[in-house]
């Protein structure tokens, strides 16, 4: 489904991965009675480094791993959201090495 309109477009609190964790959390509602929003067990996989926000929201929406692909000075390897002691999910982050293929890939982006 794709979300349109002034709405989505002037939100910043909209971003692409935000709306994936969105967009993954309607269809497990959608296939389990509403019972089920979570993203547990799922793998997301980014571009760029998630900033604090969608750092945080990949917590709560109990993703159990995240692939970069570019490190930046987001929400992971500044500020540790991933791993912060006291939060009630945390995740594993990996980073494409810049001189792996994907790595490679990445940085041309």
């Amino acid at each position: 489904a794709t979300l349109q309109g002034p709405t989505i477009r002037n939100n910043p609190l909209v971003t692409p991965l935000v709306l994936a964790i969105q967009n993954v959390s309607r269809h497990q509602r959608e296939h389990s009675n509403g019972e089920d929003y979570l993203c547990t067990g799922l793998d997301l996989y980014t571009l760029h480094e998630p900033d604090v926000f969608e750092a945080m929201a990949a917590v709560h929406a109990r993703i159990r791993r995240m692939v970069v692909g570019r490190v930046g000075k987001g929400g992971l390897t500044h500020q540790y959201v991933h791993a912060l002691p006291g939060t009630n999910h945390r995740f594993r982050a990996f980073y494409c090495h810049p001189e792996s293929e994907l790595g490679k890939l990445c940085c041309d982006k």
